[in-house]
């Protein structure tokens, strides 16, 4: 009966997250995520972490750590899926502070003792109403503690973190201690529009998003979860590997799978996950890349088997050679068919102008033919008989002549006869 329900059920997949460009995530990388491998973040006391002798808050540069530590938050929803931005809401900003001191004399405590150091009741507010980290030295460090989660089969400090429908949030933090306001900033009217959440995220992820060793639990959640626990395959460059924990079901705000495999996270690892439902199944696959290895979005894609979103600059300069010779070929057409109607138009010209010319040529020397006409000698016989007459008769009607004396000669020789 599952098999059947697994051949007839519908696959959903995220294409516009996991086709993500290289590129574009290590873009957002570099300039976004404060909490890189190696990265010094003393933002909550420069010079490492302050004495224990007094309740009050070193002051340190929180517009600076506020900065870093929200547009870290915002990177890890990004890369998950999650495109609406938290912002700040500065209103908590005496609870957060309160409840980091307490924490940082006392240790960490969802209820602060009022019989312990630097209790007060904005710490108990604040940390009544927040997540918790210790050893973070600034916000934005805190925020991938709270992604990682250790120790905890429910990890509601993630879930916060990706929570669909929060909105805002406050920082603050003393010496280690970090307190990140969570209850009451969230919205449940409009919840962002996703088809699954995932952690770790589809597409190419940084390697501080997927941890090298198995102690991180991995999360989904999807929109149209059964009640029936799901089937789970996870390959690591396409070989099948272990669930160590098995899959379970998970309660944080909403239902949750979680479940642990045997990895080997190292860079241009390729995981493809299946997460199979009666009637869904979730299909993802995770790329992890160093970003700070000069690569083309090509390349990876050809060396990770992904369909390239690239481009090679040798593609590049072939598409460019291509166009220019088409452009070339269709404007010498163009101006060839120009060229071809100006001929015709001339030739069409000089035709008509030749005509013309023709005509009035002809005209004229017709006219000019007509004017100057000489007529024909007169025949003996017709001026034997009536000379005189035929002469006068003649000199009034006949055109005047080339050579004026002809006429009178002719007379003297007949009337010499």
């Amino acid at each position: 009966m599952l098999l059947i329900s697994l051949i007839c059920a519908e696959v959903i997949e995220m294409k516009l997250i996991t086709g993500r460009k290289r590129s574009k995530v290590c873009s957002r990388y570099n300039s976004d995520f404060y909490a890189k491998w190696g990265q010094k973040n003393f933002d909550y006391f420069p010079f490492g972490y302050p004495p224990k002798d007094q309740c009050s808050i070193p002051k340190y540069n929180k517009t600076e750590d506020d900065k870093k530590g929200i547009k870290t938050y915002n990177f890890v929803r990004w890369i998950t899926g999650l495109n609406d931005n938290i912002f700040i809401n500065d209103t908590f900003h005496d609870t957060q502070c309160a409840c980091a001191l307490y924490c940082y004399y006392n240790g960490l405590n969802h209820h602060p003792s009022e019989s312990k150091k630097c209790y007060s009741t904005n710490a108990s507010i604040g940390c009544g109403t927040s997540n918790l980290a210790g050893g973070s030295a600034s916000s934005a460090a805190a925020i991938l503690g709270y992604y990682y989660d250790y120790g905890d089969p429910n990890p509601g400090h993630r879930l916060w973190l990706l929570s669909r429908s929060m909105k805002q949030t406050s920082f603050c933090g003393v010496g280690g201690a970090s307190a990140l306001k969570t209850f009451g900033m969230a919205t449940l009217d409009k919840p962002h529009e996703i088809d699954f959440v995932a952690s770790p995220p589809p597409g190419p992820v940084p390697p501080e998003l997927i941890p090298a060793d198995n102690g991180v639990m991995w999360t989904f959640w999807g929109r149209n979860m059964s009640t029936t626990l799901p089937k789970v395959t996870v390959k690591q460059n396409g070989t099948a590997v272990p669930i160590v924990t098995a899959p379970y079901f998970g309660e944080w705000g909403e239902r949750f799978v979680g479940f642990r495999p045997n990895i080997t996270a190292k860079i241009n690892t390729k995981f493809d996950v299946e997460i199979a439902f009666e009637q869904f199944i979730y299909k993802y696959s995770i790329y992890i890349t160093n970003c700070s290895v000069d690569m083309s979005d090509y390349e990876y894609d050809q060396m990770m088997g992904r369909k390239s979103y690239g481009i090679t600059w040798q593609q590049i300069v072939t598409y460019c050679i291509l166009a220019i010779t088409i452009v070339v070929l269709i404007l010498g057409i163009v101006c060839a068919c120009i060229k071809g109607q100006i001929i015709c138009v001339a030739s069409s010209v000089q035709y008509k102008t030749e005509s013309n010319s023709s005509t009035r040529s002809t005209t004229k020397t017709t006219i000019i033919e007509t004017k100057y006409e000489v007529p024909p000698e007169p025949k003996p016989q017709i001026y034997s008989v009536t000379t005189k007459t035929t002469i006068k008769t003649t000199t009034k009607t006949t055109a005047p002549s080339n050579k004026p004396n002809s006429v009178k000669a002719l007379a003297n020789k007949f009337n010499n006869k």
